[in-house]
């Protein structure tokens, strides 16, 4: 008599996932947020020194995933492609925080210049 097997299957790549990602499968997105979300935040942390900004930068890192998609190759590891756009995210948000540093310090003379 033949039992069926009760192995579970083996995970999927990642580079599976992402494939039916760009596809619009939302539970591929979920589980690639479940395995690397820790790491995107741990990342994000310590480039910007803030947990808070840490996990905003996190949800924007996997709305990118999900919009781009269709763009990922799959020529690299998928962890060196998140990691890119971890720090793109947290270049992108140190500049908008200096920009705004920048205008709550500006003399409001040249504020004044600026606006017509």
């Amino acid at each position: 008599m033949i039992t069926p097997s009760t192995d579970p299957a083996p995970p999927q790549s990642d580079d599976a996932l992402m494939a039916q990602v760009a596809t619009g499968e939302h539970a591929a997105l979920a589980l690639l947020i479940q395995r690397h979300q820790a790491q995107v935040v741990r990342v994000a942390t310590r480039l910007t020194g803030d947990t808070n900004e840490a996990h905003d930068i996190a949800q924007e890192v996997f709305l990118r995933v999900w919009s781009r998609a269709d763009t990922y190759t799959g020529r690299g590891q998928f962890v060196a492609f998140l990691l890119r756009i971890t720090r793109n995210r947290c270049e992108d948000s140190r500049r908008r925080l200096h920009a705004a540093q920048a205008r709550e310090t500006a003399p409001q003379d040249t504020l004044r210049l600026c606006v017509p």
